[in-house]
This record gives C-alpha cells, structure tokens and sequence, in this order.
C-alpha cells in the first residue's frame, strides 16, 4: 500500500504559526493609545467649546437643535463630562438654534375705522395695541389716522400695533366774560379765535349793557371757531308810565287825589306862608309834565298858616 507524503501540510501549518507569532510581536511593540478625562462644555458657547476640547487632544461635531437656550450654546455631549475617551475622539455636540420661530400674525389694515372698531379687529388678529391721540382738523374725532406697522405684514402673535388716533380739531378754553360790557366781551371773545352771538333781556339784577350769562361757561375747551353765546341786560323793564299833572295852586286832598288817580304816590310836606290858604299846594316836584313809571313818588308842598319859615 503507498501512503501519501504528509510534508507540505506540517510546512503550511508551520509557516501560518510563524506567521502569527510575527504578528503578534509587532502589535505588542505599538504604543497604546492615550486616553484622557472628557471635560465638561456644556453651557459654553459653540467656539468656546471647540477651543477647550481641540486644547487637549479632542475633535468636535456639530449638531444644532432648536431649544429655549441662548442661540450657539451647548446644550448637551457625547461622551458625557468626566469620563475617558481617547485623544482624538470626536465629542458630539448639540448646540441651541434659539427657541423655535412664534406663531404668526397678518397685520390687518385699520386706517379709517373707528378706534373701538380697529382694536377690536387687531385683538381679533392675535395682536395687540398702543393707541395715541393727535389733533387734526381733517379726520373726525375718535378715528384711526394711521398704523405703525403696515397692513399684511406677518409679525408675531402678541407684537403691540400703535395706532394714531384722531382727536379731532385743537380746542381752546373759553374766557369768561360775564359782567364785562357787550364790547369789552366781544373783543375777549373774538381774540381767542371764537366767534360771537349776542342775546338781549330785561334784568333787575344786572345793570343795562353789561353781560350776564354766557354759554358755554367759562373754562370749558372747545374749537376754535365755534360760537359763544352772550346775554347782555337791556337793564329792568319799564312799566306803565303817567304824565306828572299840574297840582300846585289845588289844595292838597284834590291835588294828592289826582295824583294817585294817575297812579303817582303823593308825598305831602308842609311849609308855613300866611299869604296863602291854608292846605293850598305851593309847590311839587317834579314839575307838572314829567313822564315818571307809574308808582313813583311825586312830592307836594302843602301851606300852613303862620310866619314864614
């Protein structure tokens, strides 16, 4: 029987053994790697934090996320503070992108509207408002004149809208002018841009030419060029009136009797003349032919017999 020759097995496997052994000599002859504490980067900005793990041996990779930190903040890593790592190893980074982008708002147009009408649309928006008053002579009181942030304009939900608000023409405060005369009024009034109607009734209490009201009252604001109403006193009213008759050379009950019949109040005073009758009426005043309102006083100067006084 012939057996087959065994050599080139037991030299393969001979050559494979040295082989490793070679192998296995040079990997124990390779320095190990060094390994080194992880330092701890987070809240440090994104360059900062690069600089501190690049300073001792490590790289870095970037990712960013959007978070309620700061925007380039360092928010988390990988490997974790405090363990080892070898140098060279890439530290995984997460740094904040800012707090995610607000909900949005569309500026609405309200130019032109009343003011209670334009807040209550921008509050309708998401919005709110900030409203200043100014004078203008061309838009009525209480509308909208103009908007700071144009309409259709996209700003996030909550940004305050100022609004500028028609207050309607300037006002002034009107001067008061009762108990000045109806020209010295005029003349107060006008200077102050207002204009002037005048109204004239009897009073007792006020004298004649002299104003005694007015409307509207002073101290109050309004525009200028509206009106002011003044009432001056015409002064009281006059009665009936009678003509004074002639009584003197009458005795003094017919003369004092015509008087009252006219509507006159005699008033009798006396005076001693013994060339006269006695009770004759020497005298009176006023004079016959007066025009006095009827109840006024009319004094006679009845004779007495005697010496002359």
């Amino acid at each position: 029987m012939r057996f087959r020759s065994n050599v080139p097995v037991l030299v393969a496997i001979v050559v494979a053994a040295l082989l490793a052994l070679a192998a296995l000599g040079a990997c124990s002859q390779q320095p190990a790697v060094e390994e080194v504490t992880v330092p701890s980067v987070i809240t440090m900005d994104k360059a900062a934090a690069e600089a501190a793990l690049a300073t001792i041996g490590f790289t870095s990779q970037v990712t960013t996320e959007t978070t309620t930190a700061p925007v380039g903040q360092v928010v988390n890593q990988t490997p974790a503070a405090n363990t080892k790592a070898a140098k060279g190893t890439a530290i995984a980074l997460i740094v904040s992108a800012g707090p995610p982008a607000p909900p949005q708002a569309t500026v609405p147009d309200v130019v032109g509207l009343k003011s209670v009408d334009a807040r209550k649309k921008i509050k309708e928006y998401g919005l709110t408002y900030f409203v200043e008053h100014q004078v203008s002579s061309k838009v009525a009181a209480g509308t909208v004149m103009s908007q700071a942030i144009p309409p259709g304009k996209s700003v996030p939900k909550g940004t305050q809208v100022k609004l500028e608000v028609s207050s309607g023409p300037a006002t002034i405060e009107v001067p008061n002018v009762v108990g000045l005369s109806e020209s010295a009024a005029k003349a107060k009034i006008t200077s102050k841009g207002f204009k002037v109607k005048t109204a004239s009734v009897h009073s007792s209490g006020t004298p004649k030419g002299l104003v005694m009201d007015q409307s509207p009252n002073a101290g109050e604001d309004h525009t200028k060029g509206s009106t002011v109403h003044i009432t001056v006193s015409l002064g009281p009213k006059a009665g009936p009136t009678a003509t004074v008759p002639q009584v003197v050379g009458t005795v003094e009950a017919a003369g004092a009797e015509e008087l009252r019949m006219l509507g006159f109040i005699p008033i009798v005073q006396t005076r001693a003349d013994p060339t006269a009758q006695s009770g004759e009426i020497l005298d009176q005043s006023p004079e016959a032919g007066t025009v006095l309102p009827k109840g006024s006083n009319v004094t006679i100067i009845v004779a007495t017999p005697g010496l002359y006084q």
